[in-house]
């Protein structure tokens, strides 16, 4: 580590002597040079202290003390621009980009950043689980069991992100050349948790798993004018590659009634496939001024799973798809715009009918359901209206249709654990109306006023989560009546439900209501010349109230039925910062910030002592789910100008997380930092 901030220095310390020194002299020499040219280094440090689990009170925070740097470089002429900015804290934290173009001939715009995330690692050392019968008699014993193979350890992923994108064109003739490289990049370890056998005897295992994934887009492109129009070319070549090995652990048999499904033995499991996306578009469109504008676009592609297991053969899979596109823009009077949008997309899955499965008792194969194919059609229209200057009102539609194959409902009872049909609509049609309006009363910028309502509808909801009706609405407002203060107030509403979602078979339908409001308020002010401060609140309500099911089914003696069955979530928001200019040279900087939230499961079914199961009852399923977190945080800032062209900044920020109803991710992380910049 030690080696790699070596080199990040001495590269940064070469890059400002080449690009920054030499700039400044000529300044010097001739002012009537009409080049601008800036620069900037911070050097400092920066220090953390953590208390217990103190991955959630600072999620993307590497807790590792060091050095820092910071950079920014910018030259400008007429016939050259370049801009060079960068921040290191650390070799998991830290953001490299550069801008340059050359008489609009050469454009290049890279990139590289990279930021840590503390996962959750849930302990699975359970000695307190405990065991139950699976009949009335007692005859067999099921015991939960837990096993954790990485006791201790912690989770977290180092994600990267490179980006260089060059864009070039012939001095004499309107083409351009596009090329993009894009790269992501996870690394580190997360928890794997996964069952080791038949649940007969419940055995939930736990360990650490090392991660190594990077997906690869490369981007070529060409655009021209030509006559009225504009054509445009794109081929994208995107990769997925897992680069470390599948799991492969010990499993106990899988059964039923004595009978054997699968021996046990070694394994593998929990596989991420490789894969791979090809796509092919072409673009045309007129100029974007006047009033009338067009665009169209047509792409074909496709998408493969590359799974390449030794336990199971013949489980890749590809997607050919099609999209298109149509825009449409018309301005006949300088008060009415109109515009109309298409969008369609039409994908075709196939998959192999059976898979090759190693293990198995009695056979080697076992039928599979095939990928379900998929069209989906958008129109939209919209019309936006001016009667005056300060108002505008517009209208909206948007209709989308969707199609689905390998849909229905299906039952073998010689094989009841194969269902080679999606239980979903075949066909769905969704509307959604909206109008909207933004107002200036005072007919300047002081005073804005937006507000929208929208209804939404559904023929066939999908899923038991989907909507069958939405109703939203949106009112908001800025206020600035004078250059030093301003206010600004958000609501937001939403009310759906979904009374028409059953299956075939159950005498009973789920019925969904969801309901939620959230409202914002906040406050800017300057206070005198020398103090400034900003307010906020935020307020979040979420209520669901849905039919529930527990067991096998609607119908069977293993099962319950509760309706309106509680989710309610409840989060409320406050910040508050100020700064005050304590003397020319001098200023500081303050924050707090508060967040609570809660929510909690209520399911209300009566006890009940079930064939094969036993007694059960909901009362522990609400002290289960519940959850009441509160995070706070504060920070301080002090900066002072040394002398002409030298800054100094200390920095201090605590950050603190609380579960009210279990400690086990508690804690809280201090970070302290002290800079020294130089511009000129």
């Amino acid at each position: 580590m030690k080696i790699i901030r070596s080199t990040f220095f001495l590269t940064w310390s070469l890059l400002l002597c080449c690009l920054a020194g030499q700039p400044t002299l000529a300044v010097e020499a001739a002012t009537s040079d009409p080049t601008l040219r800036s620069s900037r280094i911070s050097l400092g440090y920066r220090a953390v202290d953590v208390q217990d689990q103190a991955g959630r009170a600072a999620q993307y925070t590497l807790f590792d003390s060091g050095a820092t740097v910071a950079t920014e470089i910018k030259y400008l002429n007429p016939s050259l621009r370049f801009m060079i900015e960068g921040e290191y804290l650390n070799d998991s934290d830290y953001l490299l980009e550069t801008d340059l173009d050359y008489r609009g001939l050469v454009r290049l715009h890279a990139s590289t950043e990279k930021l840590y995330h503390h996962l959750d690692y849930i302990s699975y050392d359970r000695p307190d689980a405990v065991g139950t019968t699976l009949s009335e008699e007692g005859l067999e014993q099921v015991e939960i069991l837990f096993s954790d193979r990485s006791p201790g350890e912690t989770a977290g992923l180092e994600v990267g992100i490179d980006k260089v994108n060059l864009r070039t064109k012939l001095p004499v003739y309107p083409v351009h050349l596009n090329l993009g490289y894009w790269r992501l990049q996870r690394s580190g370890h997360k928890q794997l948790r996964y069952l080791n056998e038949d649940c007969t005897a419940c055995h939930l295992e736990s360990k650490r798993q090392q991660v190594d994934r990077v997906t690869e887009e490369v981007t070529l492109g060409l655009d021209a004018h030509v006559g009225y129009v504009n054509v445009a070319v794109e081929q994208v070549f995107r990769e997925f590659r897992n680069r470390e090995s599948v799991p492969f652990d010990s499993f106990g048999a899988i059964g039923e009634d004595g009978d054997n499904y699968r021996a046990a033995g070694d394994y593998q499991h929990d596989a991420t496939p490789d894969s791979r996306l090809t796509a092919t578009t072409l673009k045309v469109s007129t100029s974007p001024s006047g009033g009338f504008n067009a665009a169209a676009g047509y792409t074909i592609g496709k998408k493969e799973n590359l799974s390449r297991l030794a336990d199971v053969s013949s489980a890749d899979a590809e997607t050919d798809f099609h999209k298109a596109s149509a825009d449409l823009t018309l301005t006949p009077r300088p008060e009415f715009t109109l515009n109309f949008r298409y969008r369609m997309l039409d994908q075709e899955s196939s998959s192999a009918a059976q898979l090759l499965v190693g293990g198995l008792l009695g056979a080697d194969s076992v039928t599979t359901r095939q990928n379900m194919d998929l069209t989906r059609a958008s129109y939209f229209g919209k019309l936006s209206w001016r009667p005056v200057r300060p108002l505008t009102l517009m209208v909206e539609f948007e209709h989308r249709d969707l199609h689905r194959d390998r849909t229905g409902e299906f039952y073998d009872s010689t094989n009841p654990y194969y269902d080679p049909l999606w239980e979903l609509p075949e066909d769905e049609r969704i509307n959604r109306f909206r109008v909207s309006l933004i107002a200036r009363p005072l007919g300047t910028p002081r005073l804005k006023v937006n507000s929208w309502y929208e209804l939404q509808t559904s023929d066939a909801p999908a899923y038991g989560a989907s909507l069958e009706e939405r109703h939203r609405f949106y009112a908001g407002v800025a206020w600035n009546p004078t250059d030093r203060f301003g206010a600004t107030a958000n609501f937001r509403l939403t009310d759906g439900r979904n009374s028409n979602f059953d299956r075939a078979g159950w005498n009973r339908s789920l019925d969904r209501r969801q309901q939620q409001e959230d409202v914002t308020a906040g406050f800017w002010a300057q206070l005198t010349d020398s103090v400034s401060t900003n307010l906020y609140y935020g307020f979040l309500r979420s209520d669901l109230r849905q039919d529930l099911t527990y067991g096998f089914g609607a119908e069977d003696d293993n099962s319950l039925f509760d309706s309106d069955v509680d989710y309610r979530q409840r989060v409320h928001t406050l910040t508050f910062s100020t700064s005050w200019q304590l003397r020319e040279r001098l200023r500081t900087l303050f924050e707090a910030r508060y967040i609570r939230s809660r929510s909690y499961f209520n399911p209300g079914f009566l006890p009940e002592n079930l064939p094969n199961v036993g007694p059960v009852d909901a009362s522990d399923l609400r002290s289960l789910s519940e959850l009441e977190i509160v995070q706070m945080g504060l920070g301080l800032g002090l900066e002072w100008t040394l002398a002409k062209g030298w800054n100094c900044s200390a920095r201090f920020s605590h950050d603190d997380y609380e579960d009210r109803n279990n400690s086990h991710f508690d804690g809280a992380a201090q970070l302290y930092m002290l800079s020294v910049a130089r511009s000129w």
